[in-house]
């Protein structure tokens, strides 16, 4: 469809079509945070920008954006190149094309790309709109690092999933304007805020009309349109709205219902009545895990939704058991940072942002409810509630030791990036300590949620706190114990002992001896395949196996043979499966390379067994243990 004609579909909507009530209007009341400085205005009414999925050409979608009352002469046209929430530079504009500003007589303007982002319009006080065409993210994504519950996805006829940040751009000085976005789309989809098709229609289309109070709530609120209808829930005051595509039509939202019901149900009980949002909508992207289709799993907070992004491949139970994991996390988003943030966050600025100091806060302390609510609700046990905890601490110690308040600062820029999948391991037991400390203090009254609603009530969900005085802060609302723990292990980098606060529960971590393989634990080999040197090589995850130990077998040993087999990487896999053949007792030998020499290792086959760490209850806790204990995991 040409410009003239969707510009036509505008004013038929204006003028006549919403007055017959043909067309659905979908009003997203998206909750924004207001700036702590006035917002300079260059528009006297709302922004209108319109997107047609009626549409597709070459696998991108037409884009027209009206300003109003342009009053500089030169204005600087931007998609974001990072948005909240996301710690890697994306530049959405990358998939712009066709940029073209026009008069309200037909006149093309000129314009002028100066960065994968960002356009410069000349004459703009005569700008009347701009057209351009967007690609879809998911069918690329080899040749860009968009995190793809950040990205976009078009499937003609099928499933059209609009993150609108990679969408519709913004002039700078238009960002606290309300935006007004018409969506032309086919009218047998269904969209993800939609209780069912438009039976009344009759025209092969349709037009929802979408208000934002500004451009933060614009890209804070994604969208789904596809061929299966929603399930709508209630919990408490809140409606739940779920949107569940997958291609293959493996999974539907009926049948994903019942258990994220009872996921989102067991949170509300967690959190209580602080925080209810009125809607909230959870749209499920299920990918072929194709070559041409997403494959960065995960998901994305918004204030009233989470986009979550897997593969259809998982069997119902691994899908509810990820979905419990993951949309819990980002449901407990909208305590922080949607709700408590600094004023980084809270002034955000999409090309080039301040990052705050607190990713211990906004990612770690919300990792950690997202696995004390299912503790705490009866949905895990407490030696599955022990592994979770064991395993982070495990997968931490494998990172540097850094502050966490520079970690956070630095996290787009290296060494600091690499680490942040430490946010999500440390972080959270900087949440789980703190969590212990108030409850000893506290004699078990209170915990790091206690907190957590303290100070979302001492700032308010739109006064920013500043970075600095967060600390100061915590120190009026709990305990000196806090933050003196905080300025030990968050604003530097002194090493937890995690006994010392796992002791206050009742609880030590020791060490056991459990069962393993020859040459494997669990999913981890303890040899590495080197085809450009045509070697195999024991790597450092041998140190806890007992027979390798026993025979003397160090980190970097070449494996040449075992008795008169030779192995190479041709032969890899078959180390594995010989190995499950060995019977106890009996003699092997092994013939390895360390550095330039050559050594032959004999010992008498033993069942191997792997050291691992464990927590267990101590068997004399006082009353004062038990009360933090019962307390703290809700017994």
């Amino acid at each position: 469809m040409g410009l003239p004609n969707l510009l036509k579909i505008i004013s038929y909507y204006k003028t006549v079509l919403r007055r017959l009530g043909l067309f659905l209007s979908i009003i997203l009341l998206a909750i924004a945070c207001k700036t702590s400085k006035p917002a300079p205005y260059v528009y006297a009414s709302p922004i209108l920008a319109s997107i047609d999925l009626t549409t597709v050409k070459d696998d991108k979608i037409q884009v027209i954006y009206h300003p109003n009352n342009v009053s500089q002469d030169t204005l600087l046209f931007s998609f974001p190149a990072i948005i909240p929430g996301t710690y890697t530079l994306a530049n959405y504009g990358q998939f712009v094309e066709e940029f073209t500003a026009f008069t309200k007589e037909g006149v093309q303007l000129k314009t002028e790309k100066i960065n994968q982002n960002q356009w410069i319009l000349y004459e703009a006080t005569r700008i009347d709109k701009i057209s351009y065409w967007v690609h879809d993210t998911y069918d690329s994504e080899e040749q860009h690092s968009i995190f793809s519950p950040t990205g976009s996805s078009y499937e003609e006829n099928q499933l059209f999933l609009l993150n609108l940040h990679g969408i519709i751009g913004y002039f700078e000085s238009s960002q606290w304007q309300e935006h007004t976005v018409l969506i032309k789309y086919p009218s047998h989809l269904y969209g993800s805020q939609t209780e069912q098709a438009n039976q009344e229609n009759t025209l092969p289309y349709g037009i929802d009309k979408l208000l934002f109070k500004d451009y933060a709530s614009l890209i804070d609120s994604p969208i789904m349109y596809q061929t299966a209808a929603p399930e709508q829930f209630t919990i408490d005051e809140t409606a739940f709205h779920l949107s569940t595509y997958s291609p293959k039509k493996r999974h539907r939202s009926k049948t994903i219902q019942p258990s994220l019901q009872r996921i989102l149900k067991a949170q509300k009980n967690f959190l209580g009545n602080f925080i209810s949002p009125t809607q909230y909508s959870i749209l499920l992207y299920l990918s072929s895990s194709a070559n041409n289709d997403a494959r960065g799993y995960g998901a994305l907070e918004h204030h009233n939704a989470t986009l979550a992004v897997l593969p259809e491949s998982l069997s119902a139970d691994n899908l509810e058991a990820s979905l419990t994991d993951i949309i819990s996390h980002e449901f407990f988003h909208i305590l922080t940072p949607l709700h408590l943030h600094s004023e980084e966050v809270q002034n955000y600025n999409y090309q080039n942002p301040t990052m705050s100091q607190h990713l211990w806060l906004y990612e770690g302390v919300t990792e950690y409810f997202s696995i004390l609510f299912q503790i705490d609700q009866g949905l895990l046990s407490k030696e599955e509630f022990y592994n979770r905890i064991i395993t982070k601490i495990n997968t931490a110690a494998q990172f540097d030791a850094i502050a966490f308040t520079k970690l956070s600062e630095n996290i787009l820029k290296e060494p600091y990036k690499s680490h942040y999948p430490n946010v999500y391991q440390k972080g959270a037991l900087i949440a789980m300590c703190i969590d212990l400390i108030m409850r000893e203090e506290s004699k078990g009254a209170y915990g790091i949620l206690d907190l957590l609603k303290s100070l979302i009530s001492s700032y308010g969900s739109t006064t920013p706190f500043k970075d600095d005085a967060l600390f100061s802060t915590i120190r009026t609302l709990s305990y000196p114990s806090v933050v003196t723990f905080l300025e030990n292990h968050v604003d530097n980098d002194i090493a937890i002992e995690y006994n010392e606060y796992l002791n206050k529960a009742g609880l030590e971590l020791t060490k056991k001896q459990v069962p393993t393989s020859y040459f494997i634990h669990e999913t981890q080999p303890l040899l590495e395949s080197d085809q450009v040197k045509n070697e195999i090589r024991f790597n450092d995850h041998i140190i806890n196996n007992s027979f390798l130990q026993s025979l003397g077998i160090k980190n970097q040993d070449v494996l040449l043979a075992i008795d008169t087999k030779k192995y190479t990487p041709a032969n890899f896999y078959e180390i594995f499966a010989d190995a499950n053949q060995w019977k106890v007792g009996t003699i092997k030998e092994f013939k390895i390379k360390r550095g330039l020499e050559t050594l032959i290792l004999r010992a008498t086959l033993s069942a191997p067994t792997r050291t691992v760490s464990i927590i267990k209850e101590m068997e004399n806790s006082s009353e004062q243990q038990e009360t933090v204990f019962k307390n703290w995991i809700n017994e």
